[in-house]
């Protein structure tokens, strides 16, 4: 290998080690982010005090009947904010880099987009007097705002938006 190569290669780690270290970051925040989460549920429905909140075990439809008894409740505990942890984990929530859709309008039976793009994260949008927004990169080069369009994941949109609509590519109306 010449001198370019390896300075080419020793480059690439460099930013390879500079993602890796973003990810690891990010990872941290979202654990500290669901720990706190939990902490808040936990407080809002004073698990481990006196709590009075219950859960019903049936359908809601037995109270019609009368055959509703206490048996049919279990006292609201960690297991169910756990519960809602987990389910709000598996919410799909777009992360930094991901692929996603800008949307400018659409009908039932046409799609206009802006493009598919990356999601960049929040960042100060001059269109909001520098207010964090989302930010899209489009794979023009572009850049559009959350406030300009409706988006999200791209495999998600296009399952359930897009479908079998006719797709139109507009134009970003600034820049």
């Amino acid at each position: 290998m010449d001198n370019r190569t390896i300075d080419e290669v020793r480059k690439n780690e460099d930013k390879l080690i500079n993602e890796i270290e973003l990810l690891e970051q990010e990872n941290k925040i979202y654990k500290e982010v669901i720990d706190n989460l939990k902490d808040k549920l936990m407080e809002y429905f004073e698990v481990g005090r006196d709590s009075y909140f219950y859960v019903l075990t049936r359908d809601k439809s037995a109270f019609a009947y009368g055959t509703m008894s206490f048996d049919d409740f279990i006292e609201f505990s960690e297991e169910q904010v756990d519960d809602i942890v987990d389910f709000l984990k598996e919410v799909d929530m777009n992360k930094i880099g991901d692929r996603v859709v800008a949307i400018r309008d659409s009908n039932e039976n046409e799609v206009n987009i802006y493009g598919y793009g990356k999601y960049l994260g929040e960042k100060k949008c001059p269109k909001l007097a520098g207010l964090l927004n989302p930010c899209i990169e489009l794979e023009n080069g572009k850049i559009v705002w959350g406030c300009e369009c409706w988006w999200g994941n791209a495999d998600r949109i296009e399952k359930e938006i897009i479908k079998s609509k006719r797709v139109n590519v507009v134009e970003v109306e600034h820049e």
